[in-house]
């Protein structure tokens, strides 16, 4: 082969993969793809677990076998958490106050120790009442009887015979009256004595379900039936729930 001979021209190698800016495109979306990945599978169980811990409590709350925050009757009596003479200290509206009294008494209806099914709770306080009005305060008495299980079932028969006893018993006399018949819960008789030495006197005697209260109001001065009524009218509302809630039909 001679010089003029030209020699053949050389091919370059061809390089192989990817370089520059694609290299770099390539690794960015790889990354990108891995890293949503994991964040997909972080995703997955976070989502599952939430999902099983919603699911869990839904299901308690669902379940009527746990006990809702409701009073249970027996409980609240047994429990000595009901008391009408700490509900009045308490009542809105109206201001009294006592000194202390006697925790409430549970016993049966002949008088012996409560039993499952009979069961009357009674208690008395007494104290002073400050009239809405101002001036002297009120004597204030209360003493109440609540049946609350009886073993024939007849709470509400043995509440009204008691309401008739008592009712004779405040109002025969005649210094308080016959016993007028007023607006109070289930059923409620009152006395007026404005001539009383030591002032006016007023009682109320009250029935509701299978409950009976005495209510016995003093003051030093003269003191209308209206308004001592006025004053005791405060107390019916905060009495009618206390007694509605915990006394069983």
């Amino acid at each position: 082969m001679t010089e003029t001979d030209e020699k053949p021209e050389e091919k370059k190698p061809v390089k192989q993969g990817l370089h520059g800016w694609k290299a770099a495109l390539a690794m960015f979306g790889c990354g990108s793809l891995a890293a949503f990945a994991i964040f997909g599978v972080v995703t997955s169980v976070l989502g599952s677990f939430l999902s099983m811990f919603s699911d869990g409590v839904e299901v308690e709350n669902d379940d009527p076998s746990i006990p809702q925050d409701t009073a249970n009757p027996r409980e609240e009596f047994d429990g000595e958490k009901f008391d009408l003479c700490a509900i009045s200290e308490d009542a809105q509206g109206v201001n009294i106050s006592f000194s202390g009294y006697p925790i409430p008494e549970d016993s049966s209806l002949n008088g012996g120790p409560a039993a499952e099914g009979d069961l009357v709770r009674t208690g008395q306080c007494s104290g002073d009442l400050v009239p809405s009005s101002g001036g002297e305060p009120w004597g204030f008495e209360l003493s109440y009887t609540a049946i609350i299980y009886s073993p024939e079932g007849d709470e509400e028969d043995f509440a009204r015979d008691y309401f008739a006893e008592s009712s004779g018993r405040m109002f025969a006399s005649g210094e308080q009256g016959v016993g007028e018949t007023v607006d109070f819960l289930d059923r409620a008789q009152a006395g007026h004595d404005g001539s009383a030495e030591a002032g006016s006197e007023y009682s109320l005697l009250v029935l509701k379900r299978s409950a009976v209260l005495e209510i016995n109001l003093t003051s030093p001065g003269e003191q209308s039936a209206e308004a001592f009524f006025g004053e005791l009218k405060q107390l019916e509302r905060r009495y009618d729930v206390a007694l509605e809630a915990n006394i069983p039909e």
